[in-house]
């Protein structure tokens, strides 16, 4: 047989290929006239390491028309590993034949060669178009690994047969190296593995639950139990999915399908195969989030909770190991200020994941059931455009996987990303074992076909038929065989199969029409309670009081004890399962609480209306609150009020009245219920959870009077219950000038919690007894329905109210833009404009600032001024650059020195420096004139100085002089190795490094890493006087500089390391520092 090599040069010289396309000076560097062609590879190593340091030092990537991101560090990271895989083959190959050796180098270097010539840095100065040279550079590199392939399976032939006798050791070592060359790439960054944060496990436990306490594991192990063995593999194999996870692109990739698709199942699987890289070693941890419309779980659809989780498990590697710094610094920034703006809000969150993922070489963020998200709020919107800021603005790899239904408007918004849609054609196998499955099952358990002879082939035909009609719906198979179930004549199956009902919606009617028709009473009460239940929940239910709710009932003698989980499952048939992980029930699917809400029997106030009953006479229960500490913990003691108020026009029903009516009535031994929970309710206020309107709707129902009236109320006035107001007027009871426990009259708490129409009421039916005083007007300005609230008082009291300059504060800093037009229409003449108000909107609380400056721009720009306490109050507010924006677009009084001050005032307050003046260079950059005393500030600055340095030297560094007080400035900060290093890279060549400079360095507390810095690269302009020798005895920390000067320049040094220690011992005893510090040099 002729040599392989031969065979190789004369089909296609690879070498030669791949020398012709370098230019000389490549060839050159890289070494390709060397004979030695490992010496070759070894130059080519550099070159790539070299191009890899530089992406990562110039965050380098490019964006394809197709919507993708190439971080160009990773291509760099594979070639180097590329590189190294081959060196490793060519190592072992060369001891025995250097013929196979070049044959595999051939392949190698045709492959990568491209990629790490000069050319790329060419194209990065000169601008990189969409169909780039570079991107179809990397096209042809895809294609040449399967001629690199091709290749190896060639050498690994030749090699076992040219070393089969006297070479098994060799053959089997080489054989591994091939068949690990295109084994994933790892994308482990070793920095992770060293990250200390010295905290306490509760306290590190406490930083995550107060970042999110959504229990995402357990979601995810809920979700992934069912998944059968050998599902999901087309996605993992699918060429649109291998080509996401393992380009070096950043990008995103939708999964979306049907109602009952296996969605979720699908992406469990995903998330599965990223942990198993994890665990390889591969890849870090991917993050993810399971989205569920469900009132009982509000924070699983909103947008600013699902980010929160995120940022929890960037924070980490893994849970339980130590937390990453980004994090640990807001958290010590939010509880400096004492936790005032709660958790994190959307922009905090997507700008603490763009501090995470830089940390990572490569992140997975899995967002499943997207569509689920709120349309109201704009969740889904603010979801996507989430993930795609963070792909535009990462310059690590980042691989976003989001799934959810045919959804028109999520289209939309993806359709310049890659998308993979499930078809039947692409389940058609997971359907199958599904269906086969799950009958075997039924038929094990004796629940399909008990009681039918097992050879009549009528399981073979529940199995075909199933899978025939489930057209890709897992669901619609789960529903079929269940309903199946409950049909015990063979004939009847048959016959049932052969006009299975074509769509879920049909069959759910089907399997809804048997269940609500059972015969016995308790059944359907059980039945219906259960429904309306998981319908209206406002928090998760466990199995206890789910079941101690279910069995309350007035008429039906229904034993709370007989009521157990396997009954009310068997029930509701295969409308809802049972959540082990959280001990709770929930729907099924989505689809059966879409198809629930489309009934007029489960209209929203109805069925809030039947679950309120069902707390109250809960609660009406001597055996419900016997056990206190029980009671406190109930979820009809926290919630009966909440559904109250959203049976709405169900509030009238006659079976409603009874119910509150028995629930203030006296028993026989004197005690009422709602007197009973109204003394529970004010002696454990501090259990009322995380839901904070329901927390301060309850603690205003506490009264210092136990009389029904007077609870009754205060519930009516907290909860906007009008009716109630009504019910008492006709018994004549009005205790109009009874206080809660906080001091507050009930119409004033009705202002407070923004109860319109209770508020409405008093003010219609007691004109002249109930005083609107300017608190309840300032209340009214900060209630949720501010609007509507200051409206009504105009309307009712107008000729009595007077509109101050703190009614109109309050507007500024709680409103939004429709109250403060209010205002300003309706009592336009009395309102001044003042600082105090203009602070309030750049303040504001709810996130309205923008509009509330809008709407003071547009009536009164003469009026609106901005000064130094209007910025302090806008960056001590969260950091809105949309407010920043509207100031220095909208004001115009801005002048160089005023936009200088600016800049100082968010220096000094070491706040988004960056952001800040990225937004006067971008607004007002021809009046903004950048002198020496800013970039020393900058220098300066501990929050973010290397990122505003860059942005100023990047936009006006022909403006800009590097001086000798700018360089000492940068030498004095704690953290200015980053902007050093930059002043160095940009501008070396005018940076001479005086004694000035050094001294500034040894007397800087963290000076260490800048001397070390500056001796790496100015090693031989740095003299090492007394005076630095001084300053380092000064510091506190001097220790550590001194040892460093010790060990690089000692023979310079160590004259003067004894009077080192003596003044630092001086100087201890002076300013009261251990002299512990003092080094000691061994």
């Amino acid at each position: 047989m002729a040599p392989i090599v031969s065979h190789l040069q004369k089909e296609n010289d690879l070498w030669a290929r791949a020398a012709a396309q370098l230019s000389n000076q490549d060839r050159h560097d890289i070494g390709f006239d060397d004979p030695d062609k490992l010496k070759a590879l070894t130059n080519l190593r550099k070159l790539a390491d070299d191009a890899k340091n530089k992406c990562i030092n110039r965050k380098w990537k490019y964006t394809r028309k197709s919507g993708e991101t190439v971080i160009l560090r990773d291509v760099f990271e594979k070639v180097l590993t590329w590189i190294d895989k081959f060196k490793q083959i060519g190592d072992e190959v060369v001891q025995f034949d250097p013929t196979t050796h070049a044959a595999i180098l051939w392949a190698v270097v045709r492959l990568i060669v491209q990629a790490v010539s000069r050319e790329s840095e060419r194209m990065f100065k000169t601008g990189i178009s969409d169909e780039s040279e570079l991107d179809t550079s990397w096209k042809n590199i895809h294609v040449e690994q399967d001629t690199v392939k091709w290749d190896i399976e060639l050498c690994e032939r030749e090699a076992a047969m040219k070393y089969r006798a006297d070479s098994s050791d060799y053959q089997v070592k080489l054989k591994n190296l091939l068949s690990n060359v295109d084994t994933p790439l790892h994308r482990m960054g070793q920095g992770l593995k060293d990250i200390q944060d010295n905290l306490e496990t509760k306290e590190r436990t406490n930083i995550q639950q107060w970042l999110s306490p959504e229990p995402y594991v357990d979601h995810h192990r809920e979700t992934k139990k069912d998944v059968l063995h050998g599902t999901g593999k087309w996605l993992l194999s699918d060429p649109t999915f291998r080509k996401w996870k393992e380009e070096s692109a950043s990008s995103i990739l939708w999964l979306h399908g049907t109602i009952g698709s296996g969605k979720s199942k699908l992406v469990s699987i995903v998330i599965e195969d990223a942990i198993d890289s994890f665990k390889a070693g591969q890849n870090p941890n991917p993050v993810f989030f399971y989205c569920v419309r469900n009132p009982a779980e509000p924070a699983r659809s909103k947008a600013r909770s699902i980010l929160a989780s995120l940022v929890r498990q960037l924070s980490c590697t893994e849970p339980g190991e130590p937390l990453l710094q980004p994090t640990l610094d807001i958290y010590e920034k939010k509880k400096s200020e004492a936790f005032a703006s709660g958790s994190l809000s959307i922009a905090e969150s997507l700008s603490l994941i763009l501090q995470l993922v830089e940390a990572y070489p490569t992140t997975t963020i899995v967002i499943d059931a997207l569509d689920e998200c709120s349309q109201d709020e704009d969740d889904q919107d603010i979801l996507i455009e989430t993930m795609q800021e963070i792909l535009k603005n990462s310059s690590s790899l980042v691989k976003i996987f989001i799934s959810s239904r045919n959804d028109q408007g999520i289209a939309f918004s993806l359709q310049n990303y890659p998308e993979l849609n499930i078809t039947s054609q692409k389940n058609s196998d997971d359907i199958a074992l599904f269906v086969r499955s799950q009958t075997e099952h039924l038929v094990r358990k004796r629940r399909l076909l008990k009681g039918i002879d097992p050879e009549s082939g009528i399981e073979d035909l529940i199995i075909r038929k199933t899978i025939e009609g489930a057209d890709g719906m897992f669901r619609w198979a789960s529903l079929q065989l269940q309903h199946l179930c409950s049909i015990r004549l063979e004939a009847a199956i048959r016959s049932q199969l052969g006009q299975l009902p074509r769509t879920l919606h049909t069959l759910y009617a089907n399997v809804y029409d048997m269940l609500s028709n059972r015969s016995d009473e308790i059944e359907r009460v059980v039945f219906r309670r259960t429904l309306c239940l998981l319908l209206c929940a406002q928090r998760e239910i466990e199995t206890a009081q789910f079941l101690d709710l279910v069995a309350s009932s007035s008429h039906v003698g229904v034993d709370a004890f007989q009521v157990t989980k396997d009954l009310v499952l068997e029930f509701c048939n295969n409308l809802i399962v049972f959540d082990a992980q959280l001990d709770t029930f929930r729907f099924a699917h989505l689809s059966v609480r879409e198809f629930l809400e489309e009934r007029q029997e489960y209209c929203r106030s109805g069925s809030n209306a039947l679950i309120t009953e069902a707390c109250l006479w809960n609660l009406i229960d001597k055996k419900s609150i016997s056990d206190k500490f029980r009671y406190e913990r109930k979820y009809s003691v926290l919630f009966w009020p909440v559904h109250y108020q959203l049976a709405a026009e169900k509030r009238t029903s006659e079976s409603l009245k009874r119910a509150f009516q028995t629930f203030c009535t006296q028993d026989d031994d004197g005690s009422c219920p709602i007197e009973l929970w109204n003394t529970r309710i004010s002696e454990n206020y501090f259990m009322f959870g995380t839901n904070r309107k329901l927390s301060r709707c309850l603690r205003e129902t506490q009264t210092r009077s136990a009389s029904c009236p007077v609870i009754t109320y205060f519930v009516a006035c907290a909860f906007d219950l009008p009716e109630l107001l009504e019910d008492l007027g006709n018994l004549h009871t009005w205790p109009l000038e009874s206080i809660n426990l906080h001091g507050r009259l009930p119409h004033v708490v009705s202002t407070n919690v923004g109860s319109c129409a209770a508020l409405e009421y008093l003010l219609n039916n007691f004109q002249e007894s109930l005083q609107v005083l300017e608190e309840m007007v300032i209340t009214a300005a900060h209630s949720e329905s501010n609007k509507e609230m200051m409206e009504l008082l105009l309307d009712q009291r107008g000729d009595r109210i007077k509109v101050t300059e703190a009614v109109v504060q309050a507007a500024a800093m709680y409103g939004n833009g429709d109250l403060m037009a209010l205002l300003l229409d309706r009592r336009g003449d009395e309102i001044q404009i003042t600082e105090a108000v203009v602070q309030g909107a750049a303040s504001n609380k709810g996130g309205n600032g923008v509009g509330v400056m809008t709407i003071l721009f547009d009536r009164r720009p003469g009026e609106v001024t901005v000064t130094e306490a209007i910025l302090q109050a806008a960056i001590n507010r969260n950091w809105n650059e949309e407010i920043m924006a509207t100031l220095l677009k909208r004001w115009d009084g801005w002048n160089s020195r005023n936009l200088e001050s600016a800049v100082e005032t968010i220096i000094r307050a070491q706040k988004n420096v960056s952001e800040f003046t990225k937004l006067i260079l971008d607004i007002r950059g021809g009046e903004f004139k950048i002198s020496e005393a800013i970039l020393r500030q900058v220098a300066r600055s501990s929050s973010k100085a290397k990122r505003t340095m860059e942005l100023l030297l990047d936009r006006r560094g022909n403006e800009i002089k590097i001086t000798e007080t700018l360089v000492e400035a940068a030498a004095e900060n704690p953290r200015g190795e980053a902007v050093m290093k930059l002043l160095l890279d940009r501008r070396g060549d005018e940076i001479k490094i005086t004694e000035s400079i050094i001294e500034a360095v040894a007397a800087n507390r963290r000076g260490g890493p800048i001397m070390k810095l500056l001796l790496d690269r100015r090693d031989d302009e740095i003299k090492i006087t007394e005076s630095v020798i001084e300053a380092a005895a000064r510091n506190a920390m001097g220790k550590f500089v001194m040892k460093l000067l010790l060990d690089r320049r000692g023979n310079e040094v160590k004259k003067w390391e004894k009077e080192f220690q003596l003044r630092q011992l001086q100087y201890a005893s002076q300013n009261g520092f251990s002299n512990n510090l003092i080094i000691s040099r061994r």
